[in-house]
């Protein structure tokens, strides 16, 4: 049963390799993947067809390339070799906790339906494209920012040696633009 959501996901995943390629805004991809990641788990949590809830089944499915392009773009518009590494092992302690956390909303007494997981899963996906939406507009704000600065009369690049090596993080770094 689970063969046709491998087929999915990976059809799914050169569609957004390719993709990638031709229209390299990530952080839309993922917002849109998102949102179809949450019909299909609205699809699964609230339908009382069985047809429907297995075609939910399979679109959320795609779930995974939502993840594999915020993990991408959060380490692009990190820089700071410390921060770099703090920030992406805080990301990953948060999501290995989300996935203990969420094991908790599969109660025996719902079986087999488990309602309420799936509604968990629902306000999850509601929540990450919220979060998705958020980090553009803040990436966005700052960057109108730095040009803002950068294009004042006053504005003086630091005179730093090899300012690339200089491991110097996304806030501290002048001419650093975010990837959207």
């Amino acid at each position: 049963m689970r063969m046709p959501g491998g087929a999915v996901e990976t059809v799914g995943l050169v569609l957004f390799a390719l993709l990638i390629n031709k229209w390299p805004y990530r952080i839309f991809l993922s917002s849109f993947i998102t949102a179809v990641v949450i019909v299909g788990s609205c699809m699964l949590a609230f339908s009382t067809n069985s047809k429907a809830q297995l075609a939910g089944l399979y679109i959320y499915s795609l779930s995974p390339i939502g993840m594999i392009c915020f993990l991408s773009l959060f380490g692009a518009n990190t820089l700071g070799y410390t921060k770099k590494i703090t920030s992406q092992a805080l990301l990953l302690i948060a999501y290995a906790t989300g996935n203990l956390v969420g094991l908790q909303t599969f109660r025996s007494t719902e079986a087999p339906g488990y309602h309420s997981a799936k509604i968990a899963i629902v306000v999850c996906y509601v929540f990450s494209l919220f979060c998705l939406i958020g980090t553009f507009f803040v990436n966005y704000w700052d960057d109108k920012k730095r040009d803002e600065i950068e294009n004042s009369p006053s504005f003086e690049m630091p005179n730093i040696e090899n300012i690339e090596y200089a491991d110097l993080t996304d806030r501290e770094m002048p001419r650093f633009r975010y990837l959207y």
